[in-house]
């Protein structure tokens, strides 16, 4: 019988997907060399203390500062110092995003604004920045490591924090696949959003290291990024574990 067109049908092109959801990529943050502060949400409509969606704000900038309605600003939420592990050196702020407002009437020094997204909890005090567009990174999966493959090491870091941290951190920190992390890879080092990096514990006798999964990249700062783990495969403790650029 002679073969039909179903016998000679190619394999579809891989397609690239986002690495992981929109909240993950502007919720995430970054670190920062210091806290910000102004402009913020100086009042809200509300009397409660904690802010929601569809709530209206009040923040200390307008058209003096080139503000118009229909603008948008980052709610920033600063958290603590991050120390790195291994010199204990001052390396930044996590800033994380809990929301997103729209500007509605602008007079000189204030605007009102709609709480038009709300990630996490928003209140009275908290800075803004003005919105910018995050690219989302498309990713095909990661490079396959081999049962005896011991990572590039060509680009090398360690996990600085995780998205629930904000301070010293210490080796009982654990962080699992679905985990946001902070990393002390950035663009100088010719890393991008996308890429991945294995992660690794060295082991105490010497030998072989032990890979307990890997992280892939979301966005990224002149000397760290912001991460997100897409696959543990044992146990990750912070302070302890290496990352290593996959290729």
């Amino acid at each position: 019988m002679a073969p039909s067109e179903a016998d000679f049908e190619m394999e579809p092109e891989p397609v690239p997907v986002p690495v992981t959801s929109i909240t993950d990529l502007i919720t995430c943050g970054y670190i920062a060399d210091s806290k910000p502060d102004d402009p913020k949400i100086v009042d809200a409509e509300e009397i409660n203390l904690s802010l929601i969606l569809g709530d209206m704000v009040y923040i200390n900038t307008g058209s003096d500062d080139g503000v118009k309605a229909g603008d948008r600003f980052y709610v920033l939420n600063n958290g603590g110092k991050i120390r790195h592990p291994e010199t204990g050196k001052k390396v930044g702020y996590v800033i994380t995003i809990p929301g997103i407002l729209k500007v509605i009437c602008v007079q000189d020094k204030i605007s009102s604004a709609v709480i038009e997204k709300s990630y996490d909890r928003i209140s009275r005090g908290q800075p803004v920045a003005p919105y910018y567009e995050l690219e989302m990174p498309l990713t095909f999966g990661p490079p396959e490591l081999s049962a005896c493959d011991q990572g590039s090491r060509e680009v090398k870091g360690v996990i600085l924090d995780a998205y629930v941290g904000g301070g010293i951190i210490g080796a009982a920190t654990l962080v699992k696949a679905g985990s946001i992390v902070y990393v002390d890879v950035g663009s100088e080092d010719g890393v991008v959003p996308g890429d991945y990096f294995s992660i690794w514990r060295e082991n105490t006798n010497g030998g072989f290291r032990t890979n307990l999964g890997y992280l892939v990249l979301l966005r990224t700062e002149l000397k760290t990024s912001s991460a997100y783990i897409e696959k543990s495969t044992l146990e990750i403790f912070l302070g302890e574990t290496e990352i290593d650029l996959m290729k």
